[in-house]
């Protein structure tokens, strides 16, 4: 993922531009290979899964980061999203965003070692200076959040006075929602060529999984029927 997501063809390493030396205000951040093991509903291993995490605690407030708030979706706003489209009968399609916080756009410089596999020949004494985040840095939430609202702006959509994580676009009569929680996204409404071109959109600008229709989300089960849909947890 980060080979694809940073393309800089000056440098040698993929997501960060070569130094000599770091600023003196700068501190120099290490990272390690986190590995998860996932397994698939009935329990064999479905795939396993390394991460290069930034050691984020070691940043320095007003020097690597400022801000770290992120919003993410309230409850309140899926149970509405949910019983819109029971009411009306709109489909509800889940998305999941493959390694969202790599897709935000740093605002501070942040310097980190060479990852041990990434080593540039004949440049190991040099340092990263880091263009996206990483997972585990005190403001990747954030960024990531500011990227995608950003996206959804790009799109038509308008976000929610009372819930951030909500956004909504009405067009001749037609209605997109959308709900985000971190990395995984609902859509809902009755415009389904709108949604279609959502949904195409999203991949110009993510790595995207389409879920299909919406069964389970954040401890929830949905189940739908010609009566309705059923939440149970």
């Amino acid at each position: 993922m980060i080979l694809q997501e940073h393309h800089f063809p000056i440098y040698l390493l993929p997501f960060a531009k070569n130094l000599d030396t770091a600023p003196l205000t700068h501190g120099i951040l290490k990272h390690f290979l986190r590995k998860n093991v996932l397994l698939a509903f009935v329990g064999y291993l479905h795939h396993l899964k390394a991460q290069l995490v930034a050691k984020g605690y070691s940043q320095a407030y007003d020097i690597d980061y400022d801000e770290t708030f992120s919003p993410v979706a309230k409850m309140s706003s899926v149970r509405i999203c949910i019983a819109l489209a029971a009411i009306h009968h709109w489909s509800l399609h889940q998305l999941d965003v493959k390694n969202a916080f790599l897709n935000g756009v740093l605002e501070q410089e942040v310097y980190m070692e060479q990852p041990l596999r990434f080593i540039v020949k004949d440049k190991a004494s040099k340092v990263c200076m880091l263009r996206r985040s990483l997972y585990a840095l005190k403001q990747s939430p954030r960024v990531w959040f500011c990227r995608f609202s950003s996206v959804m702006g790009e799109f038509g959509m308008v976000r929610s006075a009372s819930d951030y994580s909500m956004f909504f676009r009405h067009t001749q009569g037609k209605r997109i929602i959308i709900v985000v929680y971190v990395d995984v996204i609902i859509i809902t409404g009755d415009d389904e060529v709108g949604i279609t071109e959502l949904k195409q959109f999203l991949r110009s600008q993510f790595q995207i999984s389409y879920l299909g229709r919406l069964r389970y989300f954040l401890g929830i089960e949905v189940s739908l029927s010609p009566q309705g849909i059923l939440l149970s947890q």
